[in-house]
């Protein structure tokens, strides 16, 4: 469907959630905006262009908004198709998005070595196939570039850091259309399956900043990648919502730290934390693991917490000061 003129919401699935990609069409470039997993290209994207009347040799450029498998999967794929289109994503998240083997290693891993936290053989099993091929990136950005798609239509690339380093945002000053990718999670949700979903960034001061930076552009529609689009008060509503889950994930990793005198590692907070967060439903490890390692080590470096890495796993505790 078409949120704004010119901006076309290309509707899927990953698990059971809404998985949303994004084409902007304009009279001089069409734009897509992620190419999902490995799989959505052929059952997604191209279906789509076809209702226009489009193919995918009219794409001309792809945009990656972030390093994850759901929004890079396709892209091998779809440059097969369109061997004219530029495959392009943020410049700090190049190394993921370009290699499938580094995004497993030092992002789906990236707490294995110092926490004990990954995914399992099956769970691997399912990036690998999501993730596809490599594909080589044409080129990269890093925010405060103009895309013009139009005589008269341009659009903004910002940097929105926090989910992962190269998180990018693009805005339409004509429509005030912000699609965002991943870049702000709102709180805790839903799934289609009645599981427990959780925000996931990697590191808490860019996050914060992403969430004031996407409010300061007043936005009339906000659109990501897995959310309802939202407009209006809606939007607001769910800016407060990512920071009311931040500011309450630290008060209760303070919380439970005070009831453990030996200190705890990421796995202990996470297991006796996360059930709290959802009054007592089971939550997946690994998903709950990015926030809270995210929060822990940014109270480490506040104060309140120390970092003990003389035991693996690592294990954290209140500092003296704040016990």
């Amino acid at each position: 469907m078409e949120i704004a003129p010119g901006i076309h919401l290309i509707p899927g699935k990953i698990g059971g959630r809404p998985l949303q990609l994004y084409l902007l069409v304009g009279d001089a470039h069409i734009l897509l905006l992620d190419t999902g997993t490995a799989a959505d290209p052929e059952q997604l994207i191209f279906p789509y262009l076809e209702t226009l009347g489009l193919g995918p040799a009219d794409i001309d450029l792809v945009i990656n908004t972030h390093a994850d498998a759901d929004h890079v999967g396709g892209n091998a794929a779809l440059k097969r198709a369109s061997p004219r289109a530029a495959i392009t994503c943020g410049e700090a998240d190049r190394n993921f998005v370009r290699d499938p083997q580094v995004m497993i290693t030092q992002r789906y891993n990236a707490y294995r070595a110092s926490h004990d936290i990954g995914p399992d053989a099956d769970v691997h099993a399912w990036f690998v196939e999501m993730l596809g091929e490599p594909q080589e990136i044409d080129w990269t950005w890093c925010g405060g570039e103009i895309i013009r798609l139009g005589h008269d239509w341009s659009v903004r690339i910002l940097s929105t850091p926090g989910h992962s380093p190269g998180h990018l945002t693009i805005f339409d000053p004509s429509s005030r259309t912000a699609l965002m990718g991943d870049a702000v999670h709102g709180g805790i949700g839903v799934d289609a399956f009645g599981n427990p979903t959780f925000p996931a960034y990697i590191h808490v001061a860019s996050y914060l900043d992403t969430i004031e930076h996407i409010r300061s552009l007043d936005a009339n529609t906000l659109a990501g990648c897995h959310w309802d689009v939202m407009r209006g008060q809606e939007i607001n509503q769910f800016l407060d919502s990512s920071l009311d889950y931040v500011r309450r994930l630290d008060d209760l990793l303070i919380r439970e730290l005070a009831e453990m005198p030996q200190g705890a590692t990421l796995r202990d907070l996470v297991r006796s934390g996360g059930l709290k967060l959802t009054d007592g439903r089971p939550v997946s490890e690994l998903e709950v693991a990015y926030t809270f390692a995210a929060n822990l080590e940014h109270l480490v470096g506040r104060g309140p917490l120390v970092r003990d890495d003389s035991v693996h796993p690592v294990r954290y505790h209140l500092s003296a000061r704040q016990s």
